[in-house]
């Protein structure tokens, strides 16, 4: 399915299991919001449909849980079977939003904002810094970063073919800062993923090897060697 069509399809959803998966919905002049987490508390539906409308049919995002030095915490694992379309449509920040562009609004996008208020146009979705919703996506994110710095190093977007990640999800709190700092230790202390590409083994050993959100793990389509961060 075309990509804006299907973050269309699953805004839609989105608004319409409301409120019973703790979201409310507010039509105002050019948007249509769902409020996730600023004025109601939001959910595990609404974040796992939000990230799936974001990956466009082209991969499942899922939860699970791990056990991690004697606490057992919530994870949140992508399965992409087109990373780097995936991040060129979603997940690249544009004034503090991520989401499916549509004309001058957006098909789906997603915010982290303390409140519902926003000038860009479309179907949104807002949650608040400390929302369950914006901490899954935070921790849905770890292959838009490697990608990122596997851009900064010179590796083409043709030569990178599947990713896969797995994060927990922050540690819930109050505080705005507690929280953030919580999504940085989970993300660097348990982060795991996993992109299979093509390439010179010693250019992505050197990447995984300095890679620094996270562990990373760079599987060599052309020499079936894996190089991962230490």
């Amino acid at each position: 399915m075309e990509y804006t069509k299907y973050a269309k399809m699953i805004f839609q959803a989105l608004t319409e299991d409301a409120p019973a998966n703790n979201c409310t919905v507010h039509h105002k002049q050019q948007q249509v919001i769902l409020d996730a987490g600023i004025e109601v508390p939001g959910g595990w539906t609404s974040a796992k449909k939000l990230l799936n409308g974001l990956i466009g049919g082209r991969g499942t995002a899922d939860f699970g849980s791990e056990l991690i030095d004697g606490q057992r915490l919530s994870m949140v694992r992508m399965f992409l079977d087109n990373p780097v379309e995936i991040y060129q449509q979603a997940f690249i920040e544009k004034d503090g939003l991520y989401g499916v562009a549509d004309g001058d609004g957006y098909a789906l996008g997603f915010a982290e904002r303390e409140d519902l208020n926003i000038t860009a146009g479309g179907n949104l979705v807002l949650a608040g810094p400390c929302s369950l919703v914006a901490s899954v996506f935070f921790a849905a994110r770890p292959v838009a970063f490697a990608l990122e710095v596997l851009y900064a190093e010179g590796v083409a977007r043709n030569d990178i073919e599947w990713a896969w990640s797995s994060c927990p999800v922050a540690m819930l709190s109050y505080d705005q800062q507690q929280v953030a700092l919580s999504r940085e230790e989970m993300l660097k202390g348990c982060g795991v993923t996993g992109i299979w590409l093509r390439g010179e083994d010693s250019k992505l050993a050197m990447i995984a090897a300095k890679y620094n959100k996270g562990e990373l793990r760079l599987h060599n389509l052309s020499t079936g060697k894996t190089w991962i961060t230490i």
